[in-house]
Order: structure tokens, then C-alpha cells, then sequence
């Protein structure tokens, strides 16, 4: 935790309560049907993470991104069957279905389909998300766009496939029809996800 303005205290590297709730709120669930057990949770989590599956969150709450990542990964390899990336990505379209139709409305009604425009306001959903990263798109010459994120080192790939699943949807909200997308991580601070439009 960092000191922040105003004498609190702030978590390093944070994504917002109303995207954490989700992940949360499923391993809980999954836990209450007897599907995982809390020993087979503490698997991939750590004793600060299982601490924060009983915190009370709200939507504005910042929450640790390691421990949301973590989450992701538990539910991917309890649900995700034999396509994790497919299932995280489900999990972002979903949320995006829960977003894009309630406080971010906005977001999805100002763009005309999946130009550098609706790109640029994928961006400045994310800027809302996460406390940390710096995100940039790019219109290439053959129509497509590259998103480039850096000071992504603490993000984690199981956050990433469900912000993919969220361009996704918000593609097929716009225009109709889903996007190509093709992330790599060329080193570990960076991130480029090339968007090409269907």
C-alpha cells in the first residue's frame, strides 16, 4: 500500500469494485455448491487474497489486480474446461454486457462502430478500471488499430483475455460484428493488442 492524499492509504496496482464483484462473487459461489473447497482454493491464492473473498466490496471500491487475477484463474481452471482463454473471455463479454448497459452506458452509445473512435472510448473505459497502465490505440493503414499498453507489469493475463472478451463485445455492440484480436507481450511492462475489425 502507498500513502495517499489526504492521509489513507491506497492499493498499488487496483482494479475497481464493480469489475472484482464478479470473480468474487463466483468462486464464492462455487465454494457454497461444494464445486471447490477453501483448501483447494488456497492452491492459487494467498492468505491476503482469501481474506478479501469475505471483504465487503462495492463498485467504486479499488481492489488489488494481483488478487482479481488470481480469481480469474481459479474460476478458469474450475469452469474454463478445455478453453480457459475462451471462457476468460466470455467472463469480459459479460461484463461488458453489465457495464455498457448500466453506469457506462455512455460509452457505448457516443461511438458508431469500431473505428479509432470506439477504440479510444474502450480505453477511457479502462483508464476507469484500473488505476494503473497507460493505454494508447493506434489506426494502422489496412484498418486496423493497435492498442498499446505499458507499465502493464503487474497485469495479469487472465485480466487481459477478459478485457479482450470486453473489445469483443463492444465491437459486436457497435458495428455488428466481433473483432479479430491478437495480443502479445513483448516484454513484461508492455502490451499490444492488434484490433481488426470483421
Amino acid at each position: 500500500m502507498v500513502p495517499q492524499q489526504g492521509g489513507g492509504l491506497l492499493m498499488a496496482a487496483s482494479i475497481k469494485g464493480s469489475a472484482f464483484q464478479s470473480a468474487q462473487a463466483d468462486v464464492l459461489r462455487l465454494i457454497d455448491q461444494g464445486e471447490i473447497d477453501l483448501e483447494e482454493v488456497g492452491e492459487g491464492l494467498t492468505a491476503k487474497d482469501r481474506d478479501w473473498l469475505d471483504a465487503f466490496v462495492t463498485p467504486v471500491s479499488w481492489m488489488p489486480i494481483s488478487t482479481y487475477g488470481r480469481l480469474l484463474e481459479v474460476l478458469a481452471r474450475v469452469e474454463g474446461g478445455n478453453d480457459p482463454v475462451d471462457y476468460l473471455r466470455g467472463r469480459g463479454r459479460e461484463a461488458g454486457k453489465r457495464l455498457l448497459g448500466g453506469a457506462y452506458q455512455g460509452f457505448a452509445r457516443a461511438s458508431n462502430g469500431l473505428d479509432l473512435k470506439g477504440v479510444q472510448i474502450v480505453i477511457g473505459v479502462a483508464r476507469l478500471l484500473y488505476d494503473f497502465m497507460q493505454w494508447e490505440a493506434t489506426a494502422l493503414p489496412n484498418g486496423s488499430f493497435e492498442i498499446v499498453v505499458r507499465e502493464a507489469k503487474e497485469y495479469p493475463t487472465a485480466a487481459l483475455h477478459t478485457a479482450e472478451g470486453f473489445l469483443e463485445l463492444y465491437g459486436e455492440l457497435t458495428s455488428g460484428r466481433r473483432p479479430q484480436l491478437t495480443s502479445t507481450r513483448p516484454n513484461a511492462d508492455t502490451i499490444r493488442i492488434l484490433v481488426t475489425p470483421q
